[in-house]
């Protein structure tokens, strides 16, 4: 929970008080956030959370609990392979609905997949494209496998189409776990007409934008995908 809205997180560890995987865009300009666990749902009960590290481009953050929390279940990441078809579940808090519980199947698997969000916004990660419904509030949430097992971290949706939805896979999640810093973006001129804008993020995955700023519609063209 932030001040500016909520998302989703997944607990996957109890070393110290016990640490939660999110999207970065869940806890963006934060230090600190609250933690609403389901146990504690009925009574509101809000715990506090400091941000460790994040990956921008990536879009993965790391939350480590203050103070400790009795009965955490953690959910492993799975380290078996993954297959187009495959089962996979969602659980996340939809549009505020909480709690709530949806299933698809693996579409497909793509590595470095680029999309854009917003204006110098860019991110680059190995993504699992699923069929399973995400909304805005399902960001950070954990897409498991029928054994539940994490196999990624639900982050986006195409605004082109219907039943396009992406999570950060297992293999960029473990590459940012193992990471010892935090990854920033670059800053652009966000105040460039009509040129080609491309970004250079700082852990070398390239140039992945490629849109106009656009002086009279004041806006940009051809996003990727937006949050969810």
């Amino acid at each position: 929970l932030t001040n500016e809205g909520h998302g989703t997180g997944v607990v996957i560890s109890k070393e110290d008080n016990g640490y939660l995987l999110t999207n970065y865009h869940v806890i963006e300009g934060y230090s600190e956030v609250g933690l609403l666990f389901g146990t504690e749902a009925e009574n509101g009960e809000i715990l506090l959370g400091e941000v460790v590290k994040f990956d921008e481009v990536a879009d993965l953050a790391l939350v480590g609990l203050k103070l400790p929390k009795f009965g955490l279940a953690v959910i492993r990441v799975n380290k078996s392979r993954l297959e187009i078809g495959d089962d996979v579940h969602a659980v996340g808090h939809p549009l505020g609905e909480d709690w709530t519980y949806t299933r698809g199947y693996v579409s497909q698997k793509r590595k470095n997949y680029s999309w854009v969000t917003d204006i110098g916004k860019h991110h680059v990660a190995d993504v699992i494209q699923t069929q399973t419904p995400i909304n805005p509030g399902n960001s950070g949430g954990p897409l498991v496998d029928n054994k539940g097992s994490l196999v990624g971290i639900n982050s986006f949706r195409s605004s082109k189409g219907e039943g396009i939805n992406f999570a950060v896979a297992n293999s960029t999640i473990q590459k940012f776990l193992d990471a010892g810093k935090t990854v920033k973006r670059r800053d652009i001129p966000k105040k460039i007409a009509a040129n080609l804008i491309m970004t250079i993020d700082e852990n070398k995955n390239g140039m992945p934008d490629r849109y106009l700023w656009d002086e009279n519609s004041n806006g940009i063209t051809d996003l990727v995908g937006i949050d969810s």
